[in-house]
């Protein structure tokens, strides 16, 4: 790993973090930060696992053999789904794109990162989400006798009311809720877009609880993370790897007592979970597409395609196998085979 490989790696991720993406390729600041996600959590992989200092890995680690082994890690020990796995290794073959086109000498670095194949998506499950009864048991799990509970049940509630995801929960600042007058949320997107959505009753009353315990100075604050932590006795905002891991003891822990709350939950589910649920009560899919912030309706979609196959299978299990009614229900109505709307649809483009 010596040699004109070994150098000059974290110089070049700097220069690509924050010269390359905001400057030319002109990238959002949501963009960056999971780019910076990635290449931090991949030079950590590889720190960790050799058991050495974060500075000694260079571009030789970036071997075929080490970013199978970093992705595998991500689905194994983060509970990471295949789109977050996959995402990450997009973002590592983009930054190693760049540094070959700066560096020739670092081409074979770039031939064996893009050498790793992207995984197969299996797009005929749907998507995935919970019942109302199972988000109800993930909201009712923090312990709101303490103030870290208070936190983690209010933003559990914010996200799954607000539909945000969860870049756009860690970004949001106390100048983005509105909980007197029209309560609302200003989420800010993908692509620098920015949507307001509307807030329950109960997430209100949560939310204007948590504002008095957490911010107590308010208005004043209104630059500030609504949702952060304290290290050294300094508030810092959540990251998202904070929320992944705490929806993810959440739903470990309101599985003991509802079974229906999914294996390995992970912050996108209630994004999922509640959009369908709005769907199943009404909402129309042009409305649900615009509170979502997609970009095409055709994304949107999926929520329809997976309540149709819900109910397909219902009728399946209800029709005897010997009925003719049996040849007309289809198993592979809702099969989704158009690649840009799986795209799409998980966040690859």
């Amino acid at each position: 790993m010596k040699g004109s490989k070994g150098n000059g790696l974290f110089a070049k991720i700097r220069a690509f973090i924050t010269e390359y993406l905001p400057g030319v390729r002109n990238c959002s600041s949501h963009t960056v930060r999971s780019y910076r996600t990635a290449l931090d959590q991949f030079v950590t992989y590889v720190a960790n696992v050799r058991k050495t200092a974060l500075i000694t890995v260079t571009f030789g680690d970036f071997s075929a053999e080490n970013v199978i082994a970093f992705l595998a890690s991500l689905e194994s020990d983060r509970g990471s789904s295949v789109v977050t796995r996959n995402h990450r290794l997009a973002c590592l073959r983009a930054f190693v794109a760049y540094a070959a086109g700066t560096d020739l000498s670092l081409v074979s670095v770039q031939q064996a990162v893009d050498s790793v194949p992207m995984k197969n998506l299996d797009t005929g499950g749907g998507v995935k989400f919970m019942s109302e009864k199972a988000v109800s048991a993930l909201l009712a799990t923090p312990d709101v006798k303490t103030a870290k509970g208070r936190r983690d049940r209010a933003l559990l509630a914010f996200m799954y009311d607000s539909g945000a995801r969860v870049q756009e929960a860690v970004g949001i600042t106390l100048a983005d809720i509105e909980l007197q007058n029209n309560p609302s949320a200003t989420l800010h997107g993908k692509g620098r877009k920015s949507r307001c959505v509307p807030l329950m009753r109960n997430t209100v009353r949560i939310l204007v609880e948590y504002t008095k315990e957490f911010h107590p100075k308010g208005s004043s604050e209104s630059g500030l993370s609504v949702f952060y932590v304290l290290r050294n006795g300094a508030r810092k905002r959540m990251t998202e790897d904070n929320v992944r891991k705490l929806v993810r003891h959440y739903g470990d822990i309101a599985r003991r007592t509802e079974p229906e709350v999914m294996e390995n939950l992970h912050p996108h589910v209630l994004r999922h979970s509640r959009a369908m649920h709005l769907y199943q009560n009404g909402m129309p899919l042009e409305m649900l597409s615009q509170w979502l912030g997609h970009a095409q309706l055709e994304t949107t979609l999926i929520y329809a395609h997976a309540d149709t196959e819900m109910k397909r299978k219902a009728i399946a299990e209800a029709t005897p196998a010997d009925s003719p009614l049996g040849k007309h229900v289809m198993p592979t109505l809702m099969k989704i085979e158009n690649d840009d709307l799986v795209r799409r649809l998980y966040g690859l483009l």
